[in-house]
């Protein structure tokens, strides 16, 4: 994983879990930018609880970072 990414997303208006949440899913993304991991694999990434995964989502959601495709 390039630095580059990391430092960008460290310098958005993101809460800090948000901020650790979507560099998690960078991590994982293919060359589409797309990726599926589990929330327990973000849990345990981020060292953060369900509730607080599953808000930090929902905010990035929110701010446009992340689309989510449920099929």
């Amino acid at each position: 994983m390039s630095w580059q990414p990391v430092k960008s997303i460290l310098r958005t208006e993101l809460s800090l879990h948000e901020k650790l949440v979507l560099i998690a899913l960078h991590t994982y993304a293919n060359k589409q930018g797309e990726c599926w991991p589990s929330v327990q694999t973000l849990m345990d990434d981020c060292s953060l609880s369900k509730s607080s995964i599953l808000r930090a989502v929902r905010g990035l959601e929110e701010h446009g970072y992340i689309e989510r495709d449920s099929a």
